[in-house]
């Protein structure tokens, strides 16, 4: 799953005009960190095949509010494509949710993907 992680936040980190791209979502992202991108799990559980894992996760996408709203919307819809793009191959694109202009300090839209990941897997011995 780790390594699952990292190899999205590998490939959205190619795109240059994403400045800071992180796993997780901390308190505090300010506007010198945008266009930012930030990779969260949403859930994990087992799939069918029993060393598999499947599950779905989000990478949150924040632009700065310092221009007008149409031309944010324009470059929130680039790059969401360029994420899209980026990571195909690695996780399957579900859907964007946006925030409906709702945050007043940043437009962020949330694209969702399905993953399948290699459990760890452990023997134990006897």
């Amino acid at each position: 799953m780790w390594e699952l992680l990292e190899n999205i936040k590998t490939a959205i980190a190619a795109i240059p005009e994403i400045k800071t791209v992180k796993i997780g979502a901390e308190m505090g992202i300010s506007a010198k960190d945008t266009p930012a991108a930030r990779i969260i799990t949403e859930y994990s559980e087992p799939g069918q095949n029993p060393y598999y894992d499947q599950g779905e996760l989000q990478v949150l996408l924040l632009l700065d509010l310092k221009n007008d709203l149409e031309a944010v919307y324009e470059q929130s819809i680039a790059l969401e494509l360029k994420i899209r793009d980026v990571l195909k191959g690695i996780i399957r694109f579900n859907r964007v949710d946006y925030d409906q202009d709702s945050v007043t300090v940043y437009k962020a839209s949330i694209l969702r993907f399905y993953f399948n990941g290699i459990r760890n897997m452990y023997v134990e011995c006897n």
